[in-house]
């Protein structure tokens, strides 16, 4: 599953919205079946390794994931600054 299949709905579009719903208007609008929302959802997020306790979810279970996953905006964090002070305390 590759998003140039889909290429109306561009990352620059999903990255805009910033609640479930229009995240869910902008599935509907351009027709995107469940999985490859969740292909989009983590490409936005920049195709971080996502880890299920549940063994094998369903698709609906890893939407729900991803989808709570992009909105809580973790992603979008930068984390450099932690790196800087791990090696100021190292010296």
């Amino acid at each position: 599953m590759t998003t140039k299949t889909i290429p109306k709905l561009s990352l620059k579009t999903l990255k805009a919205c910033s609640n479930r719903a229009s995240l869910e208007r902008e599935f509907k609008r351009h027709n995107i079946p469940v999985e490859r929302r969740i292909s989009f959802l983590k490409k936005a997020m920049g195709n971080p390794v996502m880890s299920y306790t549940s063994g094998y979810p369903s698709v609906e279970d890893r939407y729900e994931v991803a989808i709570g996953a992009y909105l809580s905006g973790v992603w979008k964090r930068d984390y450099s600054s932690f790196s800087a002070i791990e090696n100021k305390n190292a010296s």
